[in-house]
């Protein structure tokens, strides 16, 4: 699993779309409450990431935590400017060693209760 993770923080703050979804399984979904958005099964989840996150002058960085003893990490925000900001937690959910769910927490307030600082 601490192969998939480092693969996965390495497409996260590459921007590799194609390294993302190849970690995915074929009926991967992503939400990211609160918002009602929520994408099923890679095309989908490329089309979206493609479209919003891996797209200047948005940048990504990820530090490692766990939640609900899940694999999770501190999301940060490069907008272009200044220093990353947290931007929430990330929950993966993991089965037969490919990604079958994430789930992203817009909190920013939510970083510093794992632990990680709220700026990178």
């Amino acid at each position: 699993i601490s192969t998939l993770l480092d693969r996965y923080i390495r497409a996260w703050e590459t921007g590799d779309v194609d390294g993302l979804v190849a970690l995915l399984q074929e009926d991967a979904t992503v939400s990211m409450p609160p918002s009602p958005s929520w994408f099923a099964g890679r095309d989908a989840i490329r089309a979206f990431t493609a479209a919003h996150i891996f797209v200047p002058p948005n940048a990504w960085k990820l530090v490692r935590t766990r939640a609900n003893a899940q694999p999770a990490f501190a999301l940060y925000q490069h907008a272009g400017t200044g220093p990353y900001r947290a931007f929430g937690i990330q929950v993966l959910t993991i089965r037969h060693d490919r990604i079958a769910g994430i789930t992203t927490f817009i909190n920013p307030d939510l970083v510093g209760l794992f632990g990680p600082a709220r700026e990178q």
